[in-house]
């Protein structure tokens, strides 16, 4: 395919919603910014991108229609960030504007693999505080509508915000009307700062500190001089994992997540000696109906601690299912505030208190098409940009079934290491999925301390 990324055309998208305000940023949004301000910190990773297929007969103007109720539905795509005099960030709800869609034209029999193309493209797009947080392509083909790219910042959606804009886009497109808009960043920003929003942000404050006072910071073992540099990658994707995942949660009434966090966990403890292992998760933050169907960034770490000595997997799973609960039951709350904690707690115990262990789940664990036993499994290495965490794990569904994605910060956990924590999670699943066994049977493979001290 020879074809250019230069649209063919723009056109305006003009828009008029319902109210215009400014308020400070939600808690998510928040979380978001701040992590944008991190040294080294790539905007660009965090975007929300996909692409829609046109139905049949739909042109451009069709389009435009389309997404034009979209971003006047939904406040949070037409929502800024400007810092006030005081430096501290604001929302700024905007009554009207204009968008820009750039319009591409591609061979009608390539116009998916192009669309994909531009998906990629704009993934590497940066978007500034007060840019409008959408970038919008339609990629033709002879002049028809096929496809559909829209990128979205994380200040303003994360994935349930975009699964909402999603079905409401597909609604418009099909020329039927979208569900009624759920609650909008304003709204939540005026409930955050209630009385009742105050009391969730102290109850959370209370527990991190409790948390944090009550375990000691995980120490992994000293990097031995001679290590490979750069920031270490590995990707592992595994369809007995997959299966594994599902079949120890049904059996203990939990979760695959809660399953896969456990063998984490318990691979953690037997590494570092640490007994219990502390973790943040990315909890999603939609409890309520008004949040589940709001278009908005709602994601916030939740601080997850698990006891893991003198324990079996089985157990842990559900110790583990017990602290995913509470976590995110306390995963609501001001940055800033939980930033003073991690200050105070510092100071009064003389020790670190940051936790340098993330992990964040994409996945919705659809096992259909992996028969018990299936064998694919894909081992990856490769380097990363540096990023403002020490460990983090992402969980994402494959074709093959589960792929697991680790970056560590070298000086704390090399690439040998970081392989053996993937491969472990996976080991210590399939054998837990045919009995279950004491965690201090478990060996710390060689290679995990190898470039290690």
């Amino acid at each position: 395919m020879d074809q250019t990324l230069t649209p063919h055309r723009r056109t305006a998208v003009r828009f008029t919603g319902d109210r215009h305000g400014t308020a400070a940023l939600t808690w998510g949004q928040r979380e978001i910014w701040e992590l944008f301000q991190k040294p080294g910190a790539r905007r660009c990773h965090y975007n929300y991108g996909r692409v829609y297929a046109v139905p049949g007969g739909r042109g451009v103007e069709d389009v435009c229609a389309a997404l034009r109720v979209l971003v006047e539905r939904y406040e949070a795509l037409r929502t800024t960030v400007r810092c006030a005099a005081d430096g501290e960030p604001r929302q700024v709800l905007a009554a009207d504007g204009e968008l820009t869609l750039e319009i591409y034209e591609a061979d009608v029999r390539e116009t998916g693999s192009f669309a994909e193309m531009v998906r990629v493209d704009y993934l590497g797009h940066s978007f500034g505080d007060e840019d409008w947080p959408l970038r919008v392509a339609v990629i033709c083909g002879a002049g028809k509508p096929a496809f559909i790219v829209l990128m979205v910042s994380h200040l303003a959606v994360d994935r349930g915000g975009l699964d909402v804009v999603s079905r409401a886009l597909s609604r418009l497109l099909a020329g039927a009307e979208p569900s009624p808009a759920g609650r909008h960043p304003l709204d939540l920003a005026a409930d955050e700062e209630s009385p009742r929003g105050r009391l969730i942000a102290e109850r959370a404050a209370a527990y991190w500190r409790r948390t944090l006072m009550a375990t000691a910071p995980m120490r992994f073992p000293p990097q031995r001089k001679g290590s490979r540099p750069g920031w270490p990658a590995v990707e592992l994707e595994s369809a007995a994992m997959a299966v594994a995942a599902s079949a120890i949660a049904r059996e203990q009434r939990t979760s695959p997540m809660a399953v896969i966090l456990a063998a984490v966990a318990g691979f953690l403890h037997r590494w570092t000696g640490n007994e219990t292992v502390v973790v943040q998760l990315i909890s999603a933050n939609r409890p309520s109906a008004g949040l589940r169907d709001m278009v908005g960034t709602t994601v916030q770490r939740a601080l997850f601690a698990v006891d893991c000595s003198g324990t079996t997997l089985h157990e842990l799973v559900r110790r583990t299912w017990a602290g995913m609960t509470l976590a995110n039951r306390h995963g609501r709350y001001p940055p800033q505030m939980i930033q003073a904690v991690l200050d105070e707690v510092e100071h009064d115990r003389g020790l670190g208190a940051e936790v340098h262990c993330f992990v964040n789940n994409f996945a919705r664990f659809d096992t259909a098409g992996h028969a018990d036993g299936a064998t694919p499994r894909r081992l990856r290495e490769s380097a990363a940009w540096p990023i403002p965490r020490g460990l983090s794990l992402e969980i994402r569904d494959s074709a093959v079934g589960l792929r697991l994605n680790l970056i560590t910060d070298p000086r704390l956990v090399a690439a040998d290491g970081a392989r053996a924590l993937l491969c472990a999670v996976e080991e210590l699943l399939t054998r837990g999925v045919r009995s279950d066994f004491a965690l201090d049977e478990v060996a710390v493979h060689a290679e995990a301390n190898e470039g290690q001290g």
